[in-house]
């Protein structure tokens, strides 16, 4: 009898018990989660740690009285510059130019320095005339004497033409007066052709 009474209550917990464990979620378990390994990034090479010995580069600080270094520079940027001399002057030389001409010289007064080396140019422009030193009693030791020949007649041109200046130099060493004239001019007007010469310290 009791068997009969016992197997209706097993067979109800047991109906109990498969309900109950269709209604209760199976847990699943919790896994931790998933680490992704990264690649480590290859970094440059260091660069080398300067020398204990290196020169370190100076601050400027006011008052700290810092003068940079100079710059080199070469040698082909400032080159030696190249003096030219300064040409020695020659002996200074007086010239005068005088012209001959009917009855006159220009001009007729000339004057020069004492000890300075004096240089006469002078031309006939149309007879035959001359230039000398013809003070009486008292000539200078550079006293001269030139003829300037009368210039030729040029049919071509119907000119005369001129002909080459003739050239006088002497050094007066001293002062005065002294006349010259043409004394080989022609004409009645030839003793007015006539100047002088003076010299002056």
């Amino acid at each position: 009898m009791k068997l009969v009474y016992l197997t209706p209550l097993v067979l109800l917990g047991i109906l109990l018990f498969g309900c109950t464990a269709q209604q209760t979620p199976s847990t699943q378990p919790t896994l931790p989660p998933a680490y992704t390994t990264t690649a480590t990034p290859t970094l440059p090479p260091a660069s080398p740690t300067p020398q204990a010995n290196a020169t370190p580069s100076p601050s400027l600080q006011p008052g700290s009285g810092f003068v940079p270094e100079a710059t080199p520079v070469s040698e082909e940027i400032f080159s030696t510059p190249t003096v030219t001399p300064t040409p020695t002057p020659g002996p200074e030389v007086q010239e005068v130019r005088i012209n001959a001409s009917e009855f006159k010289f220009e001009p007729n007064t000339i004057t020069l320095r004492k000890g300075v080396r004096a240089r006469l140019i002078v031309q006939s422009l149309d007879q035959y005339h001359s230039i000398a030193v013809t003070q009486v009693g008292g000539k200078p030791e550079w006293a001269f004497s030139r003829p300037l020949e009368r210039p030729a007649w040029n049919p071509a041109t119907g000119r005369y033409d001129l002909y080459k200046p003739v050239t006088i130099e002497f050094t007066p060493y001293e002062t005065g007066e002294w006349q010259f004239t043409s004394p080989l001019s022609l004409g009645s007007g030839a003793s007015q052709m006539r100047g002088v010469i003076r010299v002056v310290d």
